[in-house]
């Protein structure tokens, strides 16, 4: 299934009415399944955990799920023209879909940070 699912992002209906012709499911999760797995939100099952109630992470993640390489470009350039941003973006992936958000947040925070020094180290070159 094509969807896009929203975590802490401020305006989530704005997200919804950018990609509204391309015929996207697109849902906000609440802070309370941030331990349940990419898998377990993206297919809608319930997984039978508590509701995750620690620390929340920092910025909003924008997960794309099931869709092409063009309609990842489509929904980025009209995030873009639009003027949404997001803290991280990603793609749903055979690894992550066995992580919780959580990890997926981990995850993305590392690589930013691995770019960002990347970035710095060619500057200083």
């Amino acid at each position: 299934m094509k969807k896009i699912l929203l975590f802490q992002v401020d305006n989530p209906l704005k997200v919804k009415q950018t990609v509204a012709t391309m015929r996207l499911r697109v849902e906000s999760i609440p802070a309370a399944k941030f331990n349940q797995t990419v898998g377990s939100l993206v297919s809608g099952g319930k997984e039978e955990e508590l509701p995750y109630s620690g620390e929340i992470p920092e910025g909003s993640l924008l997960l794309m799920c099931g869709l092409s390489n063009s309609e990842v470009d489509q929904v980025l350039y009209r995030l873009r023209s639009q003027k949404i941003f997001t803290t991280y973006k990603a793609i749903q992936t055979p690894t992550n879909t066995g992580w919780n958000v959580l990890e997926l947040y981990q995850e993305m925070k590392k690589e930013k940070e691995e770019i960002e020094a990347r970035k710095k180290q060619l500057k200083t070159q």
